[in-house]
């Protein structure tokens, strides 16, 4: 991909997505454990239940995990935790202006067993899974992005997720029909961003003669779509990528292309993208671009 005149391909990182450091941490009471040297934290207690169902009451007293029978999601379908494996999964997570988002679902994805939990007023979430391995988890609340996570579970501890920043949907939307006159075009352009990188917005073009097809999730097309509403969403820092970087990549820009009420889109033609090249790359210099 080829830097243009004033302009920077649109599927770019500014930053490192893996090891990102974390600016902000759990805020809870912690304290050092003088034998372990371990933190040791209260976890959010948003998933406290009055009356504990069958896999909760399964946890044996005196493991690990019976402390914390409480937390398992009311929505839990594991037949049974095992005792020596028992562990939290736990995080925060923050809007851009690093203030604390409630009512956000956590789960595991590809565990549905696990069940899900929502984020307290102070932002966080527990939900105990079996440990051994990594896990991903998923963040979903309406009007937000939804972002994933993974972190390493041990066996009877805590896994602390990096916190996170959830973002809004860009409010700039662009209805666009396609009417099969290759004159029609329509131009699509986000909310301008201003920070310290620089300024720009994220532009898309579409022609009239272009066609698109909803997808389901094997990639089969549903139907054809023949007007479309479109924005374009920026992800202004690391901690709001919806996902962890490869420690090899660098974050310039990244933003989310959407196209309302439908999952997967596939167009016929390709779609013109580009963004402000704020970053002063030199015209004509070869930069890495993902999807």
């Amino acid at each position: 991909m080829l830097v243009m005149d004033g302009f920077l391909p649109l599927t770019q990182s500014r930053g490192e997505r893996r090891g990102v450091s974390c600016k902000q941490f759990f805020s809870e009471p912690r304290r050092l454990c003088a034998r372990s040297k371990k933190k040791i934290f209260q976890p959010s207690r948003r998933s406290r239940r009055t009356s504990r169902s069958s896999t909760a009451e399964a946890i044996p007293e005196g493991s690990f995990g019976a402390a914390y029978r409480d937390l398992v999601p009311p929505d839990a379908t594991i037949e049974a935790y095992a005792s020596h494996r028992f562990s939290l999964v736990t995080g925060l997570v923050l809007n851009m202006e690093g203030q604390p988002v409630s009512d956000v679902t956590a789960s595991i994805h590809g565990h549905p067993e696990y069940g899900t939990v929502a984020t307290d007023a102070s932002g966080r979430f527990s939900i105990p899974v079996d440990g051994g391995g990594t896990l991903t988890v998923a963040f979903q609340k309406q009007g937000l992005i939804t972002s994933h996570r993974q972190v390493d579970v041990p066996w009877n501890d805590y896994a602390i997720v990096e916190p996170i920043q959830m973002i809004a949907e860009d409010n700039a939307a662009t209805v666009v029909t396609f009417d099969g006159n290759p004159s029609t075009i329509t131009t699509h352009r986000s909310t301008e961003v201003t920070d310290a990188s620089g300024q720009r917005s994220c532009t898309l073009v579409f022609s009239g003669d272009n066609r698109a097809y909803s997808l389901d999730a094997r990639g089969n097309v549903t139907g054809e779509l023949t007007t479309i509403t479109t924005r374009a969403t920026e992800f202004k820092t690391p901690d709001s990528m919806p996902a962890k970087l490869p420690p090899n990549s660098g974050y310039t820009h990244c933003s989310e292309l959407k196209v309302d009420g439908v999952e997967r889109v596939r167009f016929e033609k390709p779609v013109i993208m580009w963004v402000n090249n704020f970053l002063g790359f030199p015209v004509g210099q070869a930069v890495p671009v993902g999807t």
